[in-house]
C-alpha cells in the first residue's frame, strides 16, 4: 500500500500494475477510511475511472457534490483545475481505479 505526502485524509492505495510493468495505464485499488478530514487529490497529471466496490463516498468536484455507492462508476477528467475532496460517508469506501496515463 502507498501513502502520498501532502495528501490529507485517511486512505490507502495499491497499484496492481502500471508504469513499472510497462502498462500504458495504472490499475489498482484504494480505500478511503471514514474520517473528519477529506482526502484531497488533484487530477492535473491524469484522468481516472473508478468502480465502487463497497461503502459510499462523496466527491466534491468543481463546486458539485457527487454521491458514489457500491456498484457505481465515476469518471474524473484530467484538467489543471480539477481538485476532488473525497469523504467516506458511512463506513470505509473501497474502489478499483484505472488512471491514464499514470499517477504522478
Amino acid at each position: 500500500m502507498m501513502r502520498f505526502e501532502g495528501v490529507a485524509g485517511d486512505f490507502v492505495l495499491e497499484d496492481a500494475f502500471g508504469k513499472p510493468e510497462g502498462a500504458p495505464v495504472c490499475v489498482g485499488m484504494w480505500e478511503v477510511r471514514k474520517s473528519d478530514e477529506p482526502v484531497i487529490f488533484d487530477y492535473v497529471h491524469d484522468c481516472v475511472l473508478q468502480y465502487a466496490l463497497e461503502g459510499s463516498i462523496e466527491a466534491e468536484m468543481n463546486g458539485k457534490i457527487y454521491k458514489i455507492e457500491a456498484g457505481d462508476f465515476l469518471y474524473i477528467p484530467q484538467a489543471p483545475d480539477t481538485e476532488v475532496k473525497w469523504r467516506a460517508t458511512k463506513e470505509n469506501y473501497r474502489a478499483i481505479y484505472v488512471t491514464y496515463p499514470h499517477w504522478r
